[in-house]
């Protein structure tokens, strides 16, 4: 469960950066504003990060779906 949270948080960063929505709340809105600013070192990470999840917990529970 944990994954699919961390995935769709990933998903949400990455169109926020793409297609940066103006009615969201004052607090989300300077966080967005703040990852806008460093868009290529957020995209680096978090999306090296995203697979490194994917890939452990495939491995953990014997699913190696990204084994190359």
């Amino acid at each position: 469960m944990c994954v699919v949270i961390a995935i769709s948080l990933v998903l949400r960063r990455l169109v926020e950066l793409i297609r940066p929505a103006h009615g969201n709340p004052p607090q989300m809105a300077s966080l967005d504003a703040t990852f806008s600013s460093h868009a290529v070192l957020t995209v680096m990470h978090i999306i090296p990060a995203a697979i490194f999840m994917r890939k452990t917990t495939a491995r953990a529970t014997g699913l190696a779906l990204l084994e190359g």
